[in-house]
């Protein structure tokens, strides 16, 4: 088994992404999780809704609802940030190395220019970016610690859940379901 195995580093980056999902209640629908025949160059997907949308930010809110939506905005930065460490994992980063890291990945993240597109970074931006103005970065690295301790907890899920994906190149949301609970606590 080789380390270097897009796939198969594919495979764990959206497991991770499925298993933040999982973890992270309420959990949403997941429809199912692919690492084949993507569109716009994408190498996976879970296919779900992520739970903040910008169109919620663009009619008048109360003080809570603008914090419900702030609650929302975090749980998809986590997510989204679940990807990219169960792969940094898989490559065999460790834990310290990952953390130490943080910073110096806050800045490529909000640095460049915002895409628009549906990237784990700039969804991570974009929700930063709204939901804390101007501590984007220290929310971002306070989000990459809370994820990898996500990822750690959970790494047995995310490799297993990473190796079935790997296998079959796709699972549906009950297959991942059935997966997720050999594993849940």
């Amino acid at each position: 088994m080789a380390i270097r195995n897009t796939r198969l580093a594919t495979a764990m980056h959206e497991a991770g992404h499925a298993v933040a999902h999982l973890a992270k209640p309420p959990a949403p629908n997941i429809r199912s999780i692919s690492v084949v025949e993507q569109r716009e160059a994408l190498l996976g997907l879970v296919d779900t809704d992520l739970r903040w949308q910008m169109y919620m930010t663009h009619s008048p809110a109360s003080a809570g609802r603008i914090e419900e939506l702030r609650r929302l905005a975090w749980h998809d930065i986590v997510v989204c940030l679940a990807g990219p460490l169960a792969e940094f994992r898989w490559r065999r980063h460790s834990r310290w190395a990952i953390k130490l890291n943080a910073d110096s990945i806050a800045k490529q993240c909000l640095d460049l220019p915002l895409p628009n597109s549906y990237c784990d970074e700039a969804m991570v931006r974009s929700r930063l970016c709204w939901a804390y103005p101007g501590e984007e970065c220290d929310r971002f690295v306070t989000a990459w610690w809370e994820t990898e301790e996500l990822v750690a907890t959970h790494w047995r899920a995310i490799t297993s859940i990473g190796r079935t994906l790997n296998n079959r190149g796709m699972m549906t949301g009950d297959e991942l379901e059935t997966e997720w609970s050999r594993f849940a606590f």
